[in-house]
């Protein structure tokens, strides 16, 4: 969309069975809000607005099931970098 910055990008991990949070958001039909964090050194910065989220899940006899995914702005987004 035009005068909105393109904000994209992909995520790894492992998958935690407690938390259902990237699978509801997945399932988000108007999408849900998402905060980045550069570091763990620095809690208190991060960037955040509204994303599509898209997750994958990987599953194998013998090893963790492991999850990727990407993410796309959709609306404005802010900083406190």
């Amino acid at each position: 969309m035009q005068g909105l910055a393109d904000i994209k990008g992909t995520f790894a991990g492992f998958w935690d069975d407690t938390d259902t949070t990237l699978k509801t958001a997945a399932a988000s039909a108007d999408g849900t809000k998402l905060y980045l964090y550069p570091s763990t050194d620095a809690a208190t910065k991060y960037a955040y607005g509204p994303a599509w989220v898209d997750v994958s899940f990987d599953t194998s006899v013998g090893d963790a099931v492991k999850i990727s995914g990407s993410f796309a702005a959709n609306g404005a987004w802010g900083n406190n970098l």
